[in-house]
């Protein structure tokens, strides 16, 4: 009814503006003109202009009555004013005003999930909203279930550092420690992400790492900007206590005590939360913040979190900036800040990007560039020359039937990594993607999405494998969207256990066009025969692209000519992208000379089609979770490459004249050269 009366009175302001105010500029004429005759084909045509102004003559300008128009538009400017409520008016505003925070009806019902945050080592907002600076040298619990005690929550300090070492959680029987370097520990042994025992989850998704108990407690950590969102479910209310308050909808009893005495001393209050028994605490070391209003560091902090122009504006209505502001004045780092505000935003239901300058993407030769800005990739080119180096994720389907071939992944990947350096592709990364039933999720190397040969079975070791239904093409997906370095060739390998669905989904089409817009090589290592009709063939045949027939040596068979294959979608997507199939049961033949060549086959295969675009075209953005990644295409024989590269950004130190002149004549000289690339 509110956001209804809201429209309404605007629809009344707006009409009553058009019907009325905007009849009173008659008085500039602009009505009168008219056209008089109109006969093209006799060359007669006659338009009477009306000029707001007489004119004496015409060998000079007329006299114009400023003060008259003046009055006149100052007016006008008035009426206009009428239909806006005020300067800082955002239509965001009002929707966000009517809009639940939340669209799941069990939300709406109370009690309601807690909200807590920890940011930047000392800034604090508890569940009940108080937000204060706290900084010690031990160990602090955040908040503890008092009642079931189904978790406790721990931030550990460097000593005498007053930064955070790493966050601590205690939860169905097992300890967890995250470190900023996206390295954990579980029940103190290094483990890579996802991590799951029973109910408890621990996953990698972007910038962040997901921790959830399955009891109520969800912790999301954006590592980068150092911000922690701790969530709880209703279940909890009034149960909790620690650093992060009671959760009970009072700030009156923030500072209650570990003994559950509430006092009004700060020091003591955090003192009485420190676990620690070989640190001896020293109250609150957080000095208090200065606002210089000329301060450089103080106008680029506003420029974000406090100006109308800001990306972030349409939430300033929702949610209050300032403390995000002052960890912006304190650490000096306005992006983090950004980032701690916009995770505040999200839980109230206002999802906004990261401001431009926070994304930055890594060109070839290590400079930056930010969202939104376009870089070209080509010999002819005086930016960026082509690299040679390649990307390449493996998606495995956690299924059993994969359990024994992911043992030779390693073997695998080494052999890809040889063939690549014998073509010249070097300083080469490799990705690993598990899905299952409850979706897909990155698999990590040393705690890195991405990381080397030597490294990528580490990745494999957290592998599990169950029998259920899973979703390939949302994993195939997931990995098309990978952090790839910009101008890299980028492969994706399936190991799948059986064929996809023949349905040619909208998700479907969604992939197609992903792995043919950015150039990506696609195959698969399926647990499946191939079969030269019914016949049985004279020896192993290891698998097929569109040209050629592979076997496990050489051979005539002719029946090989006319070998089918699964017409799924999937195969199509392999085929299309001038990718390959084979069969993964190959890489466990009985005699390790046969998985040897089934190895260097399948190899060779990959590395072949591994061939650097001598002509790419790369924008910046940012995925889901802000962080920074290339996405590239090959470049077209088009005007628009050139318009493109030339409208983002200039990088020499020349006029825009020059600048076009010189681009353009490079445009037009090498047209006749350029490729059209297609996959």
């Amino acid at each position: 009814k509110q956001l209804m009366d809201i429209v309404t009175q605007m629809h009344s302001d707006i009409k009553k503006f058009i019907v009325e105010d905007i009849a009173e500029m008659k008085i500039l004429g602009l009505d009168k003109s008219r056209v008089i005759a109109f006969d093209p084909e006799n060359g007669n045509i006659e338009v009477e202009i009306y000029m707001p102004t007489g004119m004496e003559t015409l060998d000079r300008l007329p006299k114009i009555p400023v003060t008259k128009f003046r009055n006149v538009m100052k007016d006008f400017a008035g009426k206009v004013q009428t239909v806006i409520p005020d300067s800082d008016f955002n239509l965001w505003d009002i929707y966000y005003r009517v809009r639940p925070a939340s669209l799941h009806p069990i939300d709406w019902i109370p009690p309601f999930k807690g909200y807590a945050y920890v940011a930047g080592n000392r800034h604090f907002i508890t569940f009940d909203g108080k937000k204060f600076d706290f900084s010690g040298d031990c160990s602090f619990v955040l908040t503890r279930d008092l009642v079931d005690n189904n978790f406790t929550v721990i931030m550990n300090y460097k000593p005498n550092e007053n930064i955070m070492d790493n966050l601590l959680v205690l939860a169905e029987g097992k300890t967890i420690e995250i470190f900023p370097d996206f390295t954990v520990k579980i029940d103190g042994k290094p483990h890579e992400f996802p991590y799951m025992s029973h109910k408890l989850s621990l996953e990698r998704v972007g910038n962040w790492i997901k921790l959830d108990t399955g009891r109520g407690l969800i912790i999301t950590g954006d590592l980068p900007s150092n911000v922690f969102t701790i969530e709880v479910s209703g279940w909890y209310f009034g149960k909790l206590a620690g650093i992060l308050g009671t959760y009970n909808n009072e700030q009156y009893d923030e500072l209650t005590t570990g003994d559950n005495k509430i006092v009004k001393n700060e020091d003591s209050f955090y003192n009485s939360w420190e676990v620690s028994k070989k640190c001896r605490p020293n109250g609150n070391n957080a000095v208090d913040i200065i606002q210089d209003e000329s301060d450089v560091k103080y106008i680029k902090c506003a420029k974000v979190l406090k100006s109308t122009d800001s990306v972030h504006r349409p939430c300033f209505r929702q949610v209050n900036p300032d403390k995000a502001f002052e960890m912006c004045l304190n650490r000096d780092d306005m992006c983090a800040a950004s980032r701690f505000y916009l995770h505040q935003c999200r839980q109230q239901g206002v999802y906004l990007p990261p401001p431009k300058e926070c994304v930055q993407c890594v060109a070839p030769n290590a400079e930056s560039f930010v969202a939104g800005e376009t870089i070209r990739i080509s010999p002819r080119s005086d930016d960026y020359q082509p690299i040679s180096s390649a990307e390449t994720i493996f998606i495995v389907e956690e299924k059993p039937c994969n359990k024994e071939t992911t043992k030779h992944l390693g073997s695998l990947v080494y052999e890809v990594e040889q063939e690549l350096t014998k073509a010249g592709i070097s300083n080469n990364k490799y990705g690993l993607i598990g899905f299952n039933k409850k979706g897909s999720h990155s698999h990590t190397m040393d705690g890195q999405l991405l990381n080397d040969a030597t490294n990528f079975v580490k990745g494999v070791e957290s592998l599990t494998f169950t029998s259920y239904k899973t979703d390939t093409l949302d994993a195939i997906l997931q990995a098309a969207n990978y952090p790839f370095r910009a101008g890299v060739v980028k492969n994706i390998i399936l190991l799948q256990c059986g064929g996809c669905s023949d349905l040619k989904t909208i998700q479907y089409q969604q992939v197609r066009h992903t792995l043919q817009a950015r150039n990506i090589q696609f195959h698969i290592l399926r647990d499946q025969e191939f079969m030269p009709g019914n016949k049985i063939p004279k020896q192993k045949i290891l698998g097929m692209d569109r040209t050629r027939k592979y076997v496990l040596q050489n051979s005539n068979d002719k029946s090989l000519e006319n070998m089918g294959y699964s017409v799924d979608t999937c195969s199509h997507l392999a085929l299309l992208s001038n990718g390959s199939i084979f069969d993964s049961s190959s890489l466990s033949l009985k005699k390790v000379r046969h998985q040897k060549m089934a190895i260097d086959t399948i190899s060779n295969r990959i590395a072949k089609s591994s061939l650097p675009s001598q002509c790419q075209v790369c924008t910046c953005e940012a995925d889901e979770t802000g962080a920074a990644k290339s996405v590239c295409r090959s470049c077209y024989s088009e005007m628009t490459d050139y318009i493109s590269l030339w409208w983002n950004t200039f990088r020499h130190p020349m006029t825009i004249e020059q600048e076009i002149n010189k681009q353009f004549q490079e445009f037009l000289n090498a047209k006749k050269n350029w490729a059209v690339l297609t996959a």
